[in-house]
């Protein structure tokens, strides 16, 4: 699994998921965003079981499924600009 997103519109997309992802969260999954790749797009869905939010960038490249803590990838991709892609990948 390998998924590609602009930095600029992964930082775009964690500012407004970030409006719903609990700061402290009764149940650890709360806390992370779920990404869901297809060949053309990604959607990203983060949820405090009240709201949920979900954020579709169509210029995403990959195919996979994945949770990632939402407080760890917001400090790893304020760092630096906007330019570049950030790459998920797995075996």
């Amino acid at each position: 699994m390998e998924i590609k997103i602009a930095k600029k519109a992964l930082r775009e997309a964690l500012s407004v998921l970030g409006k719903v992802v609990p700061s402290k969260a009764a149940l650890p999954i709360l806390g992370g965003v779920r990404f869901e790749a297809t060949e053309n797009s990604v959607s990203i869905t983060a949820t405090n079981l009240e709201e949920t939010l979900n954020w579709l960038i169509p210029s995403a490249r990959g195919i996979g499924n994945f949770i990632i803590g939402f407080k760890a990838l917001k400090e790893f991709v304020a760092q630096g600009g906007n330019a570049g892609e950030v790459v998920f990948g797995a075996n």
